[in-house]
């Protein structure tokens, strides 16, 4: 399946990536990761009925 630019640029409106292990100070920060993953999953929704994605990925490529 391909998209056109103003397809996928629509599509891609709903994705949120986060990192796999957030760091605070140096160390992993369990706490806010678990804060970031509660939030998302309460607040899981979009105006119009559209699907929201939620990806949690260990790599910064995902990101750029």
């Amino acid at each position: 399946m391909s998209l056109e630019i103003p397809q996928l640029l629509d599509a891609l409106n709903s994705v949120t990536a986060i990192p796999i292990v957030p760091f605070k100070r140096d160390k992993i920060d369990w706490t806010g990761h678990a804060k970031n993953i509660d939030y998302l999953m309460r607040n899981n929704y979009l105006d119009a009925g559209r699907q929201r994605v939620i990806a949690i990925a260990g790599t910064s490529l995902i990101h750029h």
